[in-house]
């Protein structure tokens, strides 16, 4: 499933090192539709999870660990590939669970 449809409609998702965070849905879809004009041949991304914790009414959880993003510049057709560690929140949401936060950060930039 897409960032999209699992996201609540307040998601707080900082990603892009030195830009602001997106925060709920409506910037949540005009950074996928951004992403989709610049990259082609977008693989979909493959979570490794290494630690998930929940609270003990189940309400709130988190997932963290790292995700590999690959893709074709679409611009330069240069072939992009990284991995990103990440911490991921979870709430209920209308009886689902819905990411409420993401925040990641790539390993080959600086801070």
């Amino acid at each position: 499933m897409s960032v999209t449809e699992l996201a609540s409609p307040d998601l707080y998702f900082n990603v892009q090192t030195g830009l602001p965070p997106v925060v709920g849905l409506a910037q949540l879809e005009a950074l996928r539709v951004k992403h989709a004009n610049e990259r082609k041949n977008e693989k979909p991304h493959v979570f490794t999870i290494l630690q998930v914790d929940a609270a003990p009414d189940g309400s709130m959880a988190y997932d963290d660990g790292s995700v590999h993003v690959e893709f074709d510049n679409a611009k330069t057709g240069k072939h992009v590939a990284y991995d990103l560690s990440y911490l991921r929140v979870w709430k209920v949401v209308g009886g689902k669970c819905a990411t409420a936060a993401m925040y990641g950060r790539r390993g080959d930039r600086e801070r």
